[in-house]
């Protein structure tokens, strides 16, 4: 017989199979996770995050409505953000490019508008520009993507970066003991259109496309890549990261011994990271309208 004080010992993975074995077992992992705090450390699992910094509030409602942003474990710059509507991976521009660390080239600046309250990078002028972001451990779903980005100048000074570089979305995958990289989308960036739409000296959420990774097995790196088009320089360009906002699953029928379990603990999980909520359509790749301010 299960006994509810093994449940923390268990991954999370392992708890869903569990609800499928019997009634009786399926009520010992609801009446275990109705409690907060047993709760938060099975999302904490699940997400890679620290539990304690969930427990700061009192219930997932609280948790949810503060839009915490969350370190995830074990990755170098990607974070967590629950929201009442939906949920969000964020990135953070941290990694090391070519010339980054020239201050002839770039600087880092602390903006009152930042998302991760860390230093943005800011591109003075470049020749060769081949800045890179990278989300570990995303879970199968379906995203949508959002450069958070900006300019400084105003429209009439702007010439340095409309369509001059390529903008890639990879996906990486683990497969023994290598990553097997895939590329997903690419397109010329900023389009002129949106480039000359930016407000001046203000980080912004562009929408960029919508990727699935629903059909993958396991957790997985996107990576966000520019590389070259041309050997004109570039300039004035701020790059914070980027956002995977988490689409909801469509609706499947289930199975007849889980019926109500979308009212039980697990449902509450799945609404904290599946929401149905209306799906933004100014992507670039549908019909190129512009920027969403942060």
């Amino acid at each position: 017989m299960l006994r509810g004080e093994l449940l923390p010992y268990f991954e999370y993975q392992d708890i869903i199979k569990m609800i499928y074995l019997c009634k009786l077992v399926k009520e010992t992992v609801k009446d275990h996770f109705q409690s907060w705090k047993n709760l938060s450390q099975l999302i904490a699992s699940r997400y890679s995050i620290d539990a304690d910094q969930i427990l700061e509030y009192e219930s997932l409602q609280e948790f949810k409505h503060a839009q915490k942003l969350i370190k995830v474990k074990e990755t170098r710059f990607t974070y967590r953000r629950f929201k009442e509507q939906n949920s969000e991976i964020l990135v953070y521009a941290g990694e090391i490019w070519s010339w980054k660390e020239d201050l002839q080239y770039w600087s880092m600046e602390d903006r009152q508008d930042s998302t991760f309250g860390l230093p943005v990078p800011y591109l003075k002028t470049v020749c060769w520009f081949d800045a890179f972001c990278c989300a570990e451990k995303v879970e199968p779903a379906v995203y949508n993507v959002y450069l958070i980005n900006g300019v400084k100048l105003d429209p009439q000074s702007r010439h340095g970066f409309a369509e001059q570089v390529k903008l890639s979305i990879n996906k990486e995958i683990k497969v023994g003991e290598e990553m097997k990289a895939e590329e997903m989308y690419t397109t010329k960036y900023i389009p002129k259109e949106i480039y000359h739409k930016f407000p001046t000296d203000k980080l912004t959420r562009t929408p960029i496309t919508r990727i699935d990774l629903s059909q993958e097995k396991q957790d997985v790196t996107v990576k966000l890549i520019f590389s070259q088009l041309n050997d004109w320089w570039k300039g004035d360009y701020l790059l914070e990261g980027f956002v995977l906002e988490k689409l909801p699953q469509e609706k499947k029928q289930q199975k007849k011994q889980t019926k109500g379990f979308a009212e039980s603990i697990f449902g509450v999980i799945k609404d904290a990271v599946d929401p149905n909520h209306s799906t933004p359509s100014n992507m670039i790749n549908q019909d190129k309208k512009g920027c969403i301010l942060m």
